[in-house]
């Protein structure tokens, strides 16, 4: 199933779950404005590796993922280049929303979650973010990230690190699926392959630096 583009974002619909990966166009008010129906959460991210349970004041928690069983509770994660990664539990009625930068990636906030959560198994729907083409980095992040990617799979993939004029390139979502994977949970993955660094409807820090905004995404089970 593919996504809906609007005016505020990338939608889809699904077993009565709305996933929605919005634009730079898109402000928090707008995004309630269209679905007055659903009260909105978030958490104030750092890049840590805590997720915690949402509640109505969850906003000033320090964490970067949250989770929930309530209808109509849309979760929130704010990105400019890291991964939005939202995820669904039909059998158990249970939504996760996660901010996955690198160093997300390095504290391991993806597996984590799953687990805080106790999600036993999933739909996983990954947004737009840095792709591998644009995300270039030094030495000492490759050597973060490949010793978390290490920790994951028995047979390493050379092109999830590539290295061009003493510069590399990472393939993050590859590292997130293998952290999915150690969870160990049946899970299906979606994913909207968009690079938020060339793509112009979306934020990205990578490219403006300080006048970046934040992509807005969020996940909510529908009441029926």
């Amino acid at each position: 199933m593919s996504f809906t583009e609007t005016d505020l974002g990338f939608i889809q619909e699904k077993d009565g779950y709305l996933i929605f990966f919005g634009k730079n166009s898109a402000t928090l008010d707008q995004i309630k404005q269209a679905y007055p129906e659903l009260s909105f959460r978030t958490v104030h991210q750092k890049h840590t590796d805590v997720c915690v349970p949402s509640s109505p004041d969850s906003g000033e928690t320090i964490a970067d993922a949250h989770f929930s069983e309530e209808d109509n509770v849309a979760l929130v994660v704010k990105t400019a280049d890291c991964i939005p990664l939202l995820a669904y539990s039909k059998k158990q009625n249970l939504i996760l929303a996660i901010h996955a930068g690198w160093r997300g990636v390095e504290n391991q906030i993806t597996p984590k979650s799953f687990v805080s959560a106790k999600m036993q198994e999933a739909e996983i729907f990954v947004g737009p973010h840095i792709l591998q083409k644009s995300f270039e980095v030094d030495l000492d992040v490759k050597e973060q990230l490949e010793k978390v990617y290490l920790q994951h799979t028995e047979k390493p993939d050379a092109q999830v690190f590539i290295s061009r004029d003493s510069k590399f390139y990472i393939d993050l979502k590859t590292i997130v699926k293998k952290q999915i994977q150690s969870v160990a949970i049946p899970f299906h993955l979606h994913e909207l392959t968009i690079d938020t660094v060339s793509d112009t409807r979306l934020h990205s820090y990578r490219r403006d630096k300080q006048t970046s905004g934040r992509n807005l995404s969020f996940i909510a089970r529908l009441k029926s």
